[in-house]
């Protein structure tokens, strides 16, 4: 009789302990990878030289152990710098999943900036492309010169597009072909804008293969103008 009263104790204070046990391990904090990927890294946004940023890195994993990861010590980047990458604490899965990071900060040029990160014994390099800003301009006027031309003469001038609210953004190469009388074509080879106002120069070379109006659309940073070089016969050639 002592005996049968005496199990349904243990039973009891086996059913407690286990509770406990399992409550303990559910939250434990002993986060632990086979692998961590940052090869296989996704970003929620592009990333932009000398524009705040903020975005959220996605890094799978494997083999995690179902343990909870808090939030570490921020990762500040090297090669591009001014920018932290900080994880978001959450819990492992049992095995493959992902883990985020956010970053933010403000990249101080166009290039690569690398965050050495770790979590559960693995670690790996996260790689943000920073790519250059983009030009732009509020406001955007041109003049050529010289401003005539003589059919089936070589013409050698120049466009300058005077700009305001220039961003210091950089403005790629541009060739465009003259429209109306063809033959001549401007060239524009790639820069930097200057922060506030400031000039650049498309240089115009060819010939022109009729009488007429040589025409150009250039733009830059967003905004655009035509430009217009009067073409006449060259009455100094001989008949």
């Amino acid at each position: 009789m002592r005996e049968k009263r005496i199990i349904p104790g243990l039973m009891l204070l086996a059913t407690l302990f286990c509770i406990e046990a399992c409550k303990k391990s559910d939250t434990s904090v002993n986060p632990n990878l086979t692998a961590f990927n940052c090869s296989g890294v996704t970003f929620s946004d592009t990333a932009m030289s000398s524009i705040a940023y903020s975005g959220t890195a996605t890094v799978p994993y494997e083999g995690g152990n179902g343990d909870l990861y808090p939030t570490g010590t921020s990762v500040a980047s090297t090669g591009v710098t001014g920018l932290s990458a900080v994880i978001v604490p959450g819990q492992l899965k049992q095995g493959s999943g992902t883990v985020k990071y956010t970053i933010t900060g403000t990249p101080t040029v166009a290039g690569t900036a690398s965050f050495a990160i770790s979590l559960g014994g693995q670690s790996c390099t996260l790689v943000l492309p920073v790519s250059p800003l983009k030009a732009t301009v509020t406001t955007l006027t041109a003049s050529v010169s010289p401003a005539t031309a003589k059919k089936d003469s070589a013409y050698n001038g120049k466009v300058t597009l005077a700009y305001t609210g220039g961003n210091g953004g950089l403005y790629p190469a541009s060739s465009v072909m003259s429209k109306g009388v063809t033959g001549l074509t401007a060239t524009l080879t790639e820069g930097t804008l200057a922060t506030g106002s400031g000039n650049i120069t498309y240089t115009i070379t060819g010939k022109p293969a009729s009488v007429g109006t040589a025409g150009f659309d250039l733009s830059l940073g967003g905004k655009s103008v035509s430009v217009a070089i009067t073409v006449s016969a060259d009455t100094t050639k001989v008949r």
